[in-house]
Order: structure tokens, then C-alpha cells, then sequence
């Protein structure tokens, strides 16, 4: 069957490019570090007598670029140029006790909170700090526990309409190094935000790199989804964005290690963001690996107004604390302060509600096009939900691949995946775009 075949080729190549590889470190002077903790002086010779509130070089990309194919921008890194100002990191403090989504809606104007991950979450998260090979399974284990703490905060602010979809945790460390089941990236010292400001939920779910086999295939299987897509949809995720639209894209960060001593992460302030630095591009370290760079939507560049920029961080920030950002907002960036390995998880939430009128107190009243649409509901699997559901059997069988290669094989994989969908309701391949 041709499209087995296409799906098991997607398969194996989402599979390979799960891991960027030893990206070529871009060479700044990082702040020394002492046995106490923190230093104030920095490689440059800047005296800084504050360890709290220290000056650091903040990598804004360069203003300069090379057009790529597909008319894109690839902005190269600034570090070690003129274009690396020193900015003054400010301490956040004391986290707050605050949940995810409270947090996050609460901040909104900064774009981001600093606070004490909800405990559901912790015990999972314990598991990824201390595992000597990190597997899907931790991460999307993850994932969910954080999924779960949003939807159930959903619940109790009374918005039962409201879906939040998590991803899995997207594991990197300075490690620059790779494992065998470990789905590991390096950090990015470069400052940018994840989405453009105007991303939608066709966006999320049908143009994301490698996150829409995650986003479709937890939306599919959500049960208020099914609920509304029965109401109003035609089975297809894809199409989810007729009838729903994005409330909030949620970014989770957290350290899996017991301190943060090396590549801290740094948050800008929504407000203090100048008009014209942020860019839509795509972005590779010197612009050199330009047929696989790193995907991002906007890349934060100096303007002369960037000196109004606010800087924040969180000084040796501990196991257990988390920022949580807006993906279409904020500019970050890890920054050289400190020595030795930093290791951390991040998880990108979706909260969908549905669109104004589709309601399931509405659906008796729609227009006729749309009831016999509903009568022709039947829910469908995409192949970026066979490839999310690839990944969820492989995590679950990876005890056994350790043991037995042959586990592991694409075909047992993909059938796996396969049986796993159909058991979840969805019976047939989705209609190509456009093909009845």
C-alpha cells in the first residue's frame, strides 16, 4: 500500500531529525564561575559587584542575513560582535505559588511568571533528572502531567469547553551529546520567540515542524474534542480551526537538574519590546546549515531603541521551578552566564475554546450545510497522528527494544500505531486535501 509506505518514510525521517547534532558552538566569553556560586566578573573584564543582578551579553541575532530559498531570513548569531550589548539581568525572586494558568493569564502584560511547578507534575519530572537515558516515555509522560494540571485548572475556572493539549518535553542540554532513545536538543543562545504574533490554530495544527503530530494527535483524542467535533467537525483534526480557535500558546520551562549553574535562561518583557525587532525567519547557527536549520518564527535583532529592553532571570534557579511564557510573545534566550552542563525539559501547551456560536448548547441551530456535515462524521487518523502515535508505542515498548531490536522495527511500530488508533476510535486515513 502506497500510503503505508509514504507514512513508515515520514516516520523514520521524523524519527532522525528528533535530534539536532552536535551544532557547532558559537564562541563567546561565558562569567566564571566559583565554588560559592555566582561570580561578578565576566570574561570581558566587566566588574559587576552584584551576582544577583549581573551584567551579561544578551544574543540578539545580527542585523545583517543571507535570503534563503522559500523567501525566508537566515539571521546569524551575534556573540562576540558589536552587536552583543551588555544588559542588566534582573532577579525575579521568590517564585510564585501560583498555577500554570493562573500564573500565566495573570502576567500577561510581562509575558511570562516565574513560579513553583504544581506538584501533580513533580514525581514525572523526577523521573526524567534522575534517568541515565532519558526515553520518549519520561517525556511525554511529562507532557501529560502538565496537559492534566491545565485542564483541570479549565475545570475549575468553569470553562468546560476548554481543551488544553500539551506536547511532549522537548529535553536539551549543553551537553551536546546523544543517546539512544533520548529525544535530546542543545540550548539556543540566540534571543527569539517561538511563534509569530498572528499563529493560529490551522497554524498550530498543519504548518508547526515536527509539534503538529503532537498537537493533532492529543486534540484528536481529547474527549471534549470529540465532543465538539462530533457537534460541528467532519472527524478530520485538521480541521479543527473552523469550529475552535487558540486562547493561549503556553510555554513550560523547568530545570532537570537539582540547581542551574551553566546557560541560565533569560525572559524579556513583553512591554519593552521595540517595534521592528523581531523578525520572521528562520534560524541556523551562521547560517551555513541552511537546508536543516533550526525552525523558530521570529528571531529578536538589535534596533537603536533596544536598549530599553528589561531583562530577566532567576539566579541558580532549582529543581522544581519553572518559567512559563506565551510562545507568541515573549523573546528568550539562554545567556553565558556559568560553567558546566545545564539540562532542562520544556513542554509547548495549546488552550483552545471553541469559536463564537459552536457552543454544544448551539449545535441544534446550525445551518443546514452544517447538519449534513455532522451526518457524514466519521473521526479519521492523519499521518501526523500515526508518527505522534508511533512515538507513544515506542515509549511504551522500550524496555523491550532495549532487549529485542526487532521491537523496534518501523513496520511492528507503525502497526502498533495503528492498532493504538484504532482502538481510540479512528477507523480510516483521513481524505487527501481537496480529495473526496
Amino acid at each position: 500500500m502506497r500510503w503505508l509506505a509514504a507514512v513508515l518514510v515520514l516516520a523514520a525521517a521524523a524519527a532522525g531529525i528528533a535530534t539536532i547534532r552536535h551544532l557547532r558552538r558559537p564562541r563567546y566569553d561565558q562569567a566564571r564561575y566559583g565554588n560559592d556560586g555566582w561570580t561578578s566578573t565576566y570574561g570581558d573584564g566587566v566588574n559587576n559587584d552584584d551576582d544577583t543582578n549581573p551584567l551579561c551579553y544578551i544574543p540578539y541575532g545580527v542585523s545583517d542575513f543571507a535570503t534563503r530559498s522559500g523567501g525566508k531570513n537566515c539571521y546569524r548569531l551575534s556573540w562576540g560582535s558589536a552587536t552583543s550589548p551588555l544588559e542588566l539581568l534582573k532577579d525575579l525572586g521568590h517564585p510564585e505559588n501560583a498555577s500554570i494558568l493562573a500564573s500565566f493569564e495573570s502576567n500577561h502584560r510581562r509575558g511570562f511568571s516565574f513560579i513553583n511547578l504544581p506538584e501533580s507534575t513533580l514525581p514525572v519530572l523526577a523521573s526524567v533528572k534522575t534517568s541515565d537515558v532519558v526515553t520518549s516515555n519520561d517525556l511525554i509522560g511529562f507532557g501529560m502531567a502538565v496537559q492534566e494540571s491545565v485542564q483541570d485548572e479549565l475545570t475549575r475556572m468553569g470553562r468546560a469547553d476548554w481543551i488544553a493539549v500539551a506536547t511532549g518535553g522537548q529535553y536539551r542540554t549543553t551537553d551536546y551529546m546523544q543517546e539512544s532513545q533520548t529525544l535530546r536538543m542543545s540550548q539556543l543562545p540566540l534571543v527569539h520567540i517561538d511563534y509569530t504574533s498572528n499563529a493560529t490554530l490551522h497554524t498550530v495544527l498543519n504548518e508547526l515542524g515536527g509539534l503538529k503530530r503532537q498537537f493533532q494527535y492529543r486534540l484528536a483524542t481529547s474527549p471534549t474534542f470529540q465532543r465538539l467535533d462530533k457537534a460541528f467537525g467532519n472527524g478530520n483534526v485538521e480541521n479543527a480551526g473552523e469550529f475552535m480557535e487558540l486562547a493561549h500558546t503556553i510555554n513550560v520551562w523547568v530545570p532537570s537538574v537539582d540547581v542551574v549553574t551553566s546557560s541560565p535562561l533569560a525572559m524579556m518583557s513583553v512591554e519593552t519590546l521595540c517595534d521592528g525587532q523581531a523578525r520572521e525567519c528562520k534560524i541556523a547557527f551562521g547560517c551555513e546549515n541552511v537546508s536543516n536549520p533550526l525552525t523558530s518564527q521570529l528571531v529578536v535583532c538589535p534596533t537603536p531603541g533596544n536598549r530599553n529592553n528589561s531583562w530577566f532571570w532567576k539566579p541558580r534557579m532549582a529543581f522544581g521551578q519553572a518559567f512559563v511564557f506565551d510562545s507568541r510573545r515573549t523573546p528568550h534566550s539562554s545567556v553565558p552566564v556559568g560553567k558546566g552542563s545545564r539540562r532542562s525539559v520544556e513542554v509547548r501547551v495549546i488552550v483552545v475554546r471553541p469559536k463564537e456560536g459552536f457552543d454544544l448548547q448551539s449545535h441544534r441551530s446550525l445551518p443546514k450545510q452544517m447538519r449534513a456535515r455532522r451526518r457524514r462524521h466519521r473521526p479519521c487518523w492523519t499521518t501526523h497522528m500515526v508518527q505522534a502515535a508511533r512515538e507513544t508505542v515506542l515509549g511504551q515498548r522500550f524496555d523491550q527494544v532495549r532487549t529485542d531490536l526487532s521491537v523496534g522495527d518501523d513496520t511492528i511500530l507503525l502497526e502498533g500505531a495503528l492498532d493504538l488508533l484504532r482502538a481510540q476510535g479512528f477507523s480510516h486515513r483521513c481524505p487527501e486535501p481537496n480529495k473526496k
